[in-house]
């Protein structure tokens, strides 16, 4: 009897970082997250179907979240296919679910908030999951310590994700 509990067949999560000096954006880094994603989700589609030849692959099986970021902003996306009516068209899909301003400690605090429910979300990550403490860091006075502090949760959340 095969067993239909989901596999982690991949990384959840991936990133793509452009640098603003050489002339590139968050506009190159999605179309890049773009590619890697559907390239992710096609991949996942294919070994679930290999895996359990008698059912299709569901969306949350083979979905998959890239963040894409150029130092200034950090953009978190998902990743999914669809199938057309008669199965003979396939969608590949890209949303975006948050952004967050790295100079904004809020809006970091919020992403790290969606990462985690995603996570919580995905059965792949239910069985054997150890429960952790994050330390929290308050910023003590200038704006170089705040955006460090930033970095440090948004660091803590990629971590999340190893």
């Amino acid at each position: 009897m095969s067993s239909t509990r989901p596999i982690r067949t991949s990384r959840l999560l991936t990133a793509r970082w452009k640098a603003g000096l050489s002339g590139e954006n968050q506009v190159h880094a999605a179309l890049q997250a773009a590619r890697d994603g559907a390239l992710i989700v096609n991949y996942k589609c294919q070994f679930y179907l290999r895996a359990y030849p008698e059912r299709c692959p569901s969306q949350l099986e083979t979905c998959h979240f890239s963040a894409t970021t150029e130092t200034y902003t950090c953009i978190l996306w998902i990743h999914w296919r669809e199938s057309g009516p008669n199965d003979d068209e396939v969608y590949l899909r890209m949303e975006e679910v948050e952004t967050a301003r790295m100079n904004k400690l809020h809006d970091l605090q919020e992403l790290r908030k969606r990462l985690r429910s995603i996570k919580e979300a995905l059965h792949e990550f239910w069985p054997n999951r150890p429960e952790t403490k994050v330390k929290k860091t308050q910023s003590q006075s200038s704006m170089t310590d705040n955006i460090c502090t930033c970095y440090a949760v948004l660091g803590q959340a990629f971590d999340a994700f190893k």
